[in-house]
């Protein structure tokens, strides 16, 4: 059973070619039936990068401000 998954998976690779840049790349996903869910994580990482800005510009303007005082 283990051996015919293994055998499964060289063939894949030889049959799948990895993307070399980006254009290639965004055409495998564009063509995937899980680009929704890629595309998905790529704004949640977004998101969560934009509130920790948020929250850390807060931080520091804070202890900019009592240091001035």
């Amino acid at each position: 059973m283990l051996t015919k998954r293994i055998d499964m998976f060289k063939n894949a690779a030889l049959i799948v070619v990895e993307p070399q840049t980006v254009e290639e790349l965004y055409g495998h996903i564009s063509r995937s039936p899980a680009r929704v869910y890629f595309s998905i994580v790529a704004l949640s990482l977004v998101g969560v990068i934009l509130i920790a800005g948020f929250f850390c510009g807060r931080v520091t303007r804070r202890s900019a401000i009592m240091k001035n005082k």
